[in-house]
C-alpha cells in the first residue's frame, strides 16, 4: 500500500503540539464597569437604548441627580437611578429597586455606540443597551422609529 506525501504530511502534523490560540477561537473578554466607571458614565446623565428580554425597545435618560426618564413598549416612564458599589439600581413606579452589574466587551472609554450587557445582581436576568450620549431626550421619537 503506497501512502501519498499530502497525506503522510497531514498525519505527522495532526500529531505535533499546537499552542491552544491555533486551535481554540479566542472568548471574549468581558469587563464589569466598576464603580468610578459608572460615576463618570451616568452622574453626568446619560442615554441608552436597547431591548428587554421581551425583545421590546427601549430608551432611558439617566440624568443628574438620580433620576430616570424611559419609554418601553410605547409607554413612558419615571423613576431614579443610584449606583451602590459596582452596580447600577433603578427604581420605577411600584417595581421593586432592580441593580445590575454592567459588562462591557472591550476595555476602552465609553463613547457613543458602546455595546453593554446588564446582568441582575442576584439573578439570571440580562439585556443589551447601546450607550448614546448624542442623542438628546427630545429626539426619542426618532431613535426608536430607526430601530
Amino acid at each position: 500500500m503506497r501512502v501519498s506525501a499530502r497525506v503522510l504530511a497531514a498525519s505527522i502534523l495532526a500529531f505535533l503540539p499546537m499552542p491552544a490560540a491555533a486551535v481554540l477561537p479566542a472568548e471574549p473578554t468581558i469587563y464589569r464597569l466598576t464603580e468610578p466607571e459608572l460615576v463618570r458614565t451616568f452622574e453626568g446623565g446619560a442615554t441608552l437604548a436597547g431591548h428587554f428580554e421581551n425583545r421590546r425597545f427601549f430608551v432611558e435618560r439617566y440624568e443628574p441627580g438620580g433620576r430616570l426618564r424611559g419609554t418601553h413598549a410605547g409607554r413612558a416612564y419615571t423613576g431614579r437611578w443610584r449606583i451602590e458599589g459596582n452596580s447600577l439600581c433603578t427604581e420605577v413606579a411600584a417595581q421593586p429597586i432592580r441593580c445590575a452589574w454592567v459588562d462591557r466587551w472591550e476595555r476602552a472609554p465609553l463613547r457613543e455606540g458602546s455595546q453593554l450587557l446588564f446582568a441582575a445582581v442576584g439573578g439570571n436576568s440580562r439585556f443589551y443597551a447601546t450607550y448614546l450620549t448624542r442623542i438628546p431626550w427630545a429626539n426619542r421619537s426618532a431613535a426608536m422609529s430607526a430601530r
